[in-house]
C-alpha cells in the first residue's frame, strides 16, 4: 500500500515537473518569436537563402534557354561550291596543321528565323552584294537558298527569306530591360560548324562612338563570339532575343572578351519597316553638332556638365524653319539630358516622322523651348551632314 501511495507521488511529480518544463520551452519560444533582434537575424538568413536559389534558378534557366533559342539559328553560306584543301602554316613555335572541315559551301556567318514562314534577321555585312548568292542551312541540316528582302546598311542588318512554313522561331525580347551583368547566350554557327552556345554577361549599354556603323547603340558581352557569329542571336535567360550578334573588338584577330549586339528593340524596328516599305525610313531635323562641355569661363555658374553645340543648320530643314541657329547650345530633347552626339541621332531617328522633338536650347545666356517637327531623311544626305 505504501509502495503504491510513494509510486503515485512520483507519477505525480514527474507528470508535474515535464508540464512546466514543456511551459518553459513554448514561453521560451514564444519570447524568442517576438524577438526583434531574433526576426532580424532569420531575416537575414532568408534573405541569403532567395539570393542562392535565385542564382541556382537562373543558371538553372540557361539549358533550358538555349534548347528555346538554339533551333532558330541558322547558318549562312555562299552559294557555291568550293573545292577542299589541307592548309599547313608556321608559327614562331613549331609547325601548327589547320586541316578544315570538309564543307560543300563557305559559310559567311549565322542569321535569326524571326517568324514561322521563313524570315530571318542577319547583319547587313553577312549577305552584301549577295542576292540571289546564299545558301541557309537550319536544324536538322535542311538546307535552302535564300533571297534578300532588304537591308539597312546604317545599322548593319538584314532581312533574308526561305521558303517554308512551320520553322521555329525566337521570340523578341525587350532590350530596354536588360541590365549590367545579366547572364546572356550568344548563340551563332561559327566557322559553320553548326549551332553553338556561349555564356557571358552584359557589360555596358548604350554603346556607341565606335565606328562600327552610323547608328550606334550597342549592348556589349563578354559571351564569346568568334568568326561566323555575325547575326547570330543575343538571348536572355528567357531565350528571347534581346540583340543581334554583331562584332567583335580585338588586336589578336580572336575572342578577347568585348563583343557588341544591336539592341532587339532596333533589330524589330528596322525588320518591320524594311517588311513594310522595303527599306528603312529616318527622321531628321537638319542639323550638325558637336559634343562640348560646360564649365569654361564663358559658361559660368551653370550646374549642368554636357550639351551640343549647333554648327550648321542646313537651309530649309524642319531645324531651320523652327528658328535654329548656329552656336545654338542643346541641352536637351523632350526633357532627356543631351549627352553627346550619338544620343541626339538616335533620338531623332527612332522618333515617328511627323513628331515633334522639343528643344531645351541656351542663346546668348537665354534659356527658351523650341519645338520642332521631324521629317524624313532625305536619301542622299547623312543625318549631320553640314555645309549643305
Amino acid at each position: 500500500m505504501f509502495n503504491n501511495i510513494s509510486k503515485r507521488k512520483k507519477t505525480f511529480y514527474t507528470y508535474t515537473a515535464v508540464t512546466i518544463i514543456g511551459l518553459i520551452i513554448v514561453i521560451n519560444a514564444l519570447l524568442d518569436y517576438n524577438n526583434p533582434f531574433h526576426k532580424e537575424e532569420n531575416s537575414g538568413k532568408d534573405i541569403k537563402n532567395k539570393e542562392v536559389y535565385h542564382i541556382v534558378s537562373k543558371f538553372d534557366l540557361l539549358p533550358s534557354a538555349a534548347s528555346k533559342a538554339t533551333p532558330s539559328i541558322v547558318h549562312i553560306s555562299f552559294d557555291k561550291k568550293l573545292p577542299y584543301r589541307q592548309t599547313l602554316r608556321h608559327k614562331r613555335f613549331g609547325l601548327n596543321t589547320y586541316k578544315p572541315l570538309r564543307r560543300n559551301y563557305q559559310s559567311l556567318g549565322s542569321g535569326v528565323i524571326v517568324t514561322s514562314d521563313g524570315y530571318i534577321l542577319t547583319n547587313n555585312h553577312v549577305v552584301k552584294d549577295l542576292a540571289g548568292k546564299i545558301r541557309i542551312e537550319v536544324a536538322g541540316n535542311k538546307s535552302y537558298k535564300a533571297k534578300i528582302i532588304g537591308t539597312d546598311p546604317k545599322t548593319d542588318l538584314a532581312v533574308i527569306k526561305i521558303d517554308e512554313k512551320n520553322l521555329p522561331y525566337i521570340k523578341f525580347g525587350d532590350s530596354e530591360n536588360v541590365r549590367v551583368g545579366d547572364v546572356v547566350l550568344a548563340i551563332g554557327s561559327p566557322f559553320g560548324i553548326g549551332e553553338s552556345v556561349t555564356m557571358g554577361i552584359i557589360s555596358a549599354t548604350g554603346r556607341s562612338n565606335i565606328g562600327i556603323v552610323d547608328y550606334e547603340d550597342f549592348i556589349q558581352t563578354d559571351a564569346a563570339i568568334n568568326p561566323g557569329n555575325s547575326g547570330g542571336a543575343l538571348v536572355d535567360i528567357r531565350g528571347e532575343l534581346i540583340g543581334i550578334n554583331t562584332a567583335i573588338l580585338t588586336k589578336s584577330g580572336g575572342y578577347e572578351g568585348i563583343s557588341f549586339a544591336i539592341p532587339s528593340n532596333i533589330a524589330l524596328k528596322v525588320f518591320n519597316e524594311i517588311l513594310k516599305k522595303g527599306k528603312v525610313e529616318r527622321g531628321w531635323v537638319g542639323i550638325a553638332v558637336l559634343n562640348m562641355e560646360y564649365g569654361l569661363p564663358e559658361f559660368p555658374g551653370f550646374k549642368f556638365s554636357r550639351g551640343l553645340l549647333v554648327v550648321d543648320v542646313i537651309t530649309g530643314s524642319p531645324a531651320s524653319i523652327s528658328g535654329l541657329k548656329k552656336d545654338d547650345i542643346l541641352v536637351s530633347a523632350n526633357g532627356i539630358g543631351l549627352k553627346d552626339k550619338s544620343q541626339l541621332r538616335n533620338l531623332v531617328t527612332s522618333s515617328a516622322i511627323g513628331e515633334n522633338i522639343n528643344f531645351r536650347v541656351l542663346r546668348d545666356g537665354k534659356f527658351f523651348e523650341m519645338p520642332v517637327n521631324i521629317s524624313k531623311l532625305p536619301d542622299d544626305i547623312n543625318i549631320f551632314d553640314v555645309n549643305r
